[in-house]
């Protein structure tokens, strides 16, 4: 195999590739000129320009409503793999490569693999040692205070707001109570930070707007809040930055990586959270998992929590999607309603997996939890 000088278009080439074969069965599906332009196996490795702005045209659907009628499902567990729902690395040659210098430093031989097909990141003790590590480098920050960045989902208040408010009802999620209250107490700028209307976050932008400026909205958005934690939501806007979705990976790549690496250098613990599935376009929603993949890798190669959304909303109805395909949908009774009949609903169950990861960070950074889970190791270096 070639590898390019630039490590990110090696990354670019495999990731079209294996979306052409693997997805390759897809191609009956009828297509809109538009979708034509997109093909994902349509390489074009020139890197994204602009602003960072996409305007999609559709208005954020704040609290959607739509009623799915689906099953409901309990995330407390990630669903079980079957042959009705294969993991997501299903098919996929795993052999490890040759090593090969890309100018950056190799992932050591048995480092903690995240692996596909589950919603929460696995924390064992050397994940643990790495984010109280991170902790350790600064001791200015609020520990029960997160801030949020992001796009219009982030933007919404049907996302996390409801928390602050008298509508919580954690159901069968009730240990979740001593997270909820911890965080309920922080000082976010005369908020708690559940409710903060975030400058960091807007609608129809992505990662390249959050890092721009002097100073830039992460930053603006740090100075005033002083978080130890920052919930990072990018990806579906990214991908319409580019020619094809190839070639806005990345920009995508580059962006995430500042930003993240932006946060880590102060202290600042970041949580990734995978892009939903995409119901507006066929050819947008065939490279969502590799999007999601490339969050993955780099949540994985920091130590850092990563929540898989696309998974955890998998087998809602409609995949937790308001009608416009893109934003989800929400709960009539409310998006923090963690009832089974609140969880058929997407923001729902995204508020839930959410505290779930707050929780799993409290534990082991304030509450003495040297591991939650095991984790599968890497064979190679990556």
């Amino acid at each position: 195999m070639t590898f390019f000088r630039d490590p990110r278009q090696t990354l670019v080439l495999f990731l079209t590739l294996g979306s052409t074969f693997v997805l390759g069965g897809c191609g009956d599906l009828p297509e809109t000129p538009a979708d034509i332009d997109a093909r994902p196996y349509v390489l074009d490795l020139g890197t994204p320009e602009g602003d960072g702005t996409i305007d999609m045209g559709i208005p954020d659907p704040d609290g959607a409503t739509t009623d799915s009628g689906g099953e409901a499902v309990d995330f407390r567990r990630p669903p079980p793999i079957d042959a009705a729902r294969p993991s997501p690395d299903a098919g996929m040659d795993m052999t490890p490569t040759p090593e090969v210098d890309m100018g950056m430093p190799m992932v050591a031989r048995g480092a903690p693999l995240y692996p596909a097909g589950q919603v929460h990141s696995p924390m064992p003790a050397d994940v643990v040692e790495r984010l109280r590590a991170v902790h350790a480098m600064n001791d200015q920050w609020r520990d029960d205070v997160f801030m949020k960045i992001g796009a219009s989902s982030t933007v919404s208040r049907s996302t996390l707001h409801c928390f602050a408010g008298d509508n919580v009802d954690l159901a069968d999620h009730d240990a979740l109570q001593t997270t909820l209250d911890y965080f309920l107490d922080g000082d976010a700028g005369d908020t708690t930070p559940f409710d903060r209307v975030t400058v960091a976050a807007r609608v129809g932008h992505s990662a390249n707007w959050a890092i721009r400026g002097d100073p830039s909205p992460v930053e603006e958005e740090t100075a005033a809040t002083q978080p130890r934690f920052g919930l990072v939501h990018y990806g579906t806007n990214d991908m319409g930055l580019g020619s094809t979705y190839a070639s806005a990976m990345l920009g995508f790549y580059d962006n995430m990586t500042t930003l993240l690496g932006d946060l880590l250098a102060q202290g600042i613990i970041p949580i990734l959270t995978g892009i939903s599935h995409r119901g507006d376009r066929v050819s947008a929603n065939r490279w969502v998992p590799s999007y999601n993949a490339v969050i993955r890798g780099m949540a994985q190669v920091r130590g850092v929590p990563f929540i898989d959304l696309y998974w955890a909303q998998d087998l809602l109805d409609g995949h937790g999607l308001a009608g416009d395909g893109i934003h989800l949908n929400g709960y009539r009774g409310g998006p923090c309603v963690l009832t089974d009949e609140g969880l058929a609903f997407g923001y729902n169950v995204r508020n839930l997996i959410v505290l779930e990861t707050l929780d799993r960070l409290r534990r082991v950074l304030f509450d003495a939890a040297d591991r939650l889970d095991d984790a599968p190791r890497l064979a190679g270096q990556g």
